[in-house]
């Protein structure tokens, strides 16, 4: 185009041959385009295009003809571009993943593609490696980052027993993995499905905004022409004139910026959280999770680890922390309870010596005894060392002042009286109470509390985690009638649990979150977002990030038709021209598509 400006003084002859090639090359690919969606049987945005040039060849408007074609493919291809970076985001995700693994058969190691690991093959993992498969570790140990995956950022100590994802890398430290999933089945891989999933479930401004954009193009071609043809006949004025004002509306008329503003605000919206370990299962989830009004937290395994811990241990009658503990442990550590697993790992870790133990008697479901340097020791439920002659009331006593709601009591005794109680609590998960506090007073969201736990134990967890409004003693049914009120006291809620036992409660909520939710797939398929890790600080990210698109759509949505609205105005009366038609256009789709690739940014 510029070239047959600069030959234009030299004449038709050697202009006119390049105008003609310039609208060849530019304007096939968009008259193609043009011809398909009319086969489809509607009118796309390339249609007006093509209308609104070989009007302006009609009047012989051969270099305003040719700048439209150019600066409508310019912003086609950085359309095409835009759109391409986000989906390059999403095949990065595979490509974390090595191409080869090193597999042991046989007692030779052998080099295989990925692809080729089969269920139950050992492969070995060196040190700064990626990890190729999902699996579990038979031998070795080592730091694992998992941040491709999970996008928890700090590495993970993996020993015997535990499980490694696909992309992990290992940090320090050689092991020997035993695959559980095929490389198509992995955590990885089933993330990179389900965003591409994603995209096909459209948001209810999207959907408004296809709908809107089906019935648009024909409206306007039909305007098009009632303005071409009603103020010459009937009121006088020149045809040629208001047959370019028309070109000119056509061109104004292209929705390219609104017909992209929500899908490429909700892709970026998608990827960004799928960087952050969180995977959202469409724009429909992002658009009302900006929207809740409240936040309902499963406890157990959601608020708390759901592991038992020592929460403090009071000693009596002159014996000590370490006395009483270790007495305790020695003796649990022949029992398999969680509460005997939690006094010995307490044990552990003060570096308690544990003793032998002689004449072990177990009372299933109230306690355990045995002799420990020639001294009879009793370790249980108060029940237990009553019928054991101990003076339970006393301990009972000194523990009155003691605020117990929720927690479990251990009480250990010898020789007629009580020697201490081991005092046991479900751990709270790290940054809980912060991220509740967030949620209240930034978010602006109610937080409920729904357990099937006792209402003394969930008033003591939410009384520490500052949430007011709770329901205990809730079957899985009972949750899913309980959302079903919170929905119609609040409007929308959202749901948050472990994945699993409150699935029926993450369908019915408006929308679902599940918390460590990777490699495992009920949590994957029962929730409409999933956090794949534990950090609970990803559901303040999550809610921001989703209010953050919203915000972004909606410019994009007014910015597009408000720029839209005055440009039609100036070409009504005649003050806009071909050249500002699509100088517009493409200014507002690259502003509308710049806004939306915000969200990528870190």
């Amino acid at each position: 185009m510029l070239l047959s400006v600069a030959l234009l003084p030299l004449g038709k002859q050697f202009w006119m041959p390049t105008v003609i090639a310039a609208m060849l090359i530019l304007g096939t690919p968009t008259a193609l385009k043009a011809f398909e969606s009319f086969l489809q049987k509607r009118l796309s945005i390339h249609a007006l295009v093509i209308v609104a040039v070989a009007g302006a060849l009609c009047l012989g408007k051969f270099g305003e003809a040719v700048t439209v074609l150019f600066l409508f493919a310019i912003a086609e291809l950085l359309e095409e571009l835009s759109e391409q970076r986000a989906r390059d985001a999403i095949r990065e995700l595979m490509k974390i993943t090595p191409n080869e693994a090193t597999v042991e058969k046989d007692g030779r190691q052998v080099r295989v593609k990925v692809e080729d690991l089969k269920v139950n093959d050992v492969v070995l993992v060196k040190e700064g490696e990626r990890i190729p498969i999902d699996g579990v570790i038979i031998w070795g140990k080592a730091l694992v980052n998992q941040a491709p995956v999970t996008g928890e950022q700090q590495p993970l100590l993996k020993t015997v027993g535990s499980t490694v994802f696909a992309g992990s890398i290992s940090v320090d430290g050689t092991i020997k993995v035993k695959a559980t999933h095929t490389a198509h089945e992995s955590t990885i891989a089933r993330i990179a499905r389900l965003i591409e999933q994603a995209e096909t479930r459209k948001a209810p401004t999207e959907r408004f905004i296809n709908t809107f954009s089906r019935y648009y193009t024909p409206s306007v071609i039909l305007l098009a022409v009632l303005m071409a043809i009603v103020p010459p006949m009937f009121f006088g004025g020149a045809f040629k004139d208001w047959f370019y004002r028309t070109l000119v509306v056509l061109l104004i008329s292209c929705p390219c910026a609104l017909v992209i503003s929500a899908p490429m605000t909700i892709v970026c919206a998608l990827i960004q959280a799928a960087r952050n370990g969180v995977l959202i299962k469409g724009g429909i989830y992002i658009e009302q999770l900006a929207s809740v009004k409240g936040i309902a937290f499963d406890k157990t395994g959601t608020l708390t680890t759901g592991e038992i811990e020592v929460d403090s241990v009071i000693p009596l009658n002159e014996h000590s922390e370490e006395e009483v503990l270790s007495v305790a442990a020695s003796l649990e550590s022949m029992s398999t309870h969680p509460l005997a697993k939690a006094i010995v790992k307490e044990a552990e870790k003060r570096s308690l010596k544990l003793m032998p133990v002689k004449d072990i008697e177990v009372e299933i479901g109230l306690g355990i005894s045995g002799t420990l340097n020639e001294t009879r020791y009793f370790v249980g439920n108060a029940d237990f060392l009553k019928g054991s002659g101990m003076p339970v009331g006393e301990a009972l006593d000194a523990l009155e002042e003691m605020h117990l709601e929720g927690k479990s009591l251990v009480f250990v005794g010898e020789k007629g009286h009580i020697c201490g109680v081991i005092v046991l609590a479900d751990k709270l998960r790290e940054n809980a109470k912060n991220v509740i506090e967030h949620l209240k007073n930034h978010c602006k969201k109610h937080v409920i509390m729904l357990t099937g736990d006792s209402m003394a134990t969930a008033r003591s967890v939410a009384t520490k985690l500052g949430i007011s409004e709770l329901y205990a003693e809730l079957l899985p049914e009972d949750k899913v009638r309980k959302i079903e009120e919170l929905i119609d006291k609040h409007g929308s809620i959202a749901m948050v649990g472990d994945g699993v036992n409150d699935a029926p409660a993450l369908a019915m909520a408006n929308v679902g979150i599940a918390v460590g939710g990777a490699g495992t797939d009920i949590a994957l398929e029962a929730s409409h977002i999933t956090l794949m890790n534990d950090e609970l600080d990803k559901i303040p990210f999550a809610i921001h990030l989703s209010m953050r698109a919203m915000r972004i759509m909606r410019f994009n949505i007014a910015f597009s038709l408000t720029v839209k609205a005055i440009f039609l105005a100036l070409a009504a009366v005649g003050m806009a021209n071909l050249w500002m038609a699509i100088a517009a256009d493409m200014g507002t789709s690259l502003t509308v598509l710049a806004n939306s690739m915000n969200l990528l940014k870190d």
